[in-house]
């Protein structure tokens, strides 16, 4: 069954989510929308979603710098880095540096750099925005490679080629 959501609000975006005492890896963690500054005004984004449920330890990593100074500054207790995912090896570095449990991503079309990683230690979750079943096939195919189960798949309403795909080992 397919899920369909009609917002990238995280509370309904990554509503699978769950990590209260857990370590948690946030790709593409600034805002959903720069044109929308009642989001960003109101403080919207996942690292208030995922701080508020009380993560052992978060690290967030965007492009966008101005909302990374922000992050820094409201949550002085969590790591935020400012950098732009353009590599499977800056993905993996990510990965092994920060050893989370759940790897979430929202990097705009370059999920599809996953696919060029061959281990994913300490990973135990991974929730993705997939930008096009071009990318979703081959990513689902490396996922599986790697003892990922789809446990569940949610369609964006307005845009149905994005879909959020939630993956356990």
């Amino acid at each position: 069954m397919v899920k369909i959501i009609q917002s990238e609000r995280p509370e309904e975006h990554w509503a699978m989510v769950d990590c209260c005492d857990r370590s948690i890896l946030d790709l593409g963690c600034a805002y959903n929308d720069t044109d929308d500054e009642k989001t960003r005004e109101n403080k919207l984004g996942t690292p208030q979603y995922f701080i508020g449920q009380k993560p052992s330890n978060y690290l967030g990593v965007d492009s966008f710098s101005k909302d990374i100074e922000d992050f820094r500054k409201e949550f002085t207790n969590f790591n935020f880095i400012c950098d732009f995912i353009n590599s499977s090896e800056k993905i993996l570095k990510y990965i092994e540096d920060s050893r989370p449990q759940i790897v979430k991503s929202d990097i705009e079309g370059a999920e599809i750099l996953f696919c060029g990683i061959d281990r994913l230690k300490f990973v135990e979750e991974i929730c993705i925005e997939i930008h096009g079943p071009h990318i979703e096939k081959p990513f689902l195919e490396w996922a599986g490679g790697l003892k990922f189960d789809l446990v569940e798949r949610a369609i964006l309403g307005k845009h149905p080629n994005i879909s959020v795909l939630w993956l356990k080992k």
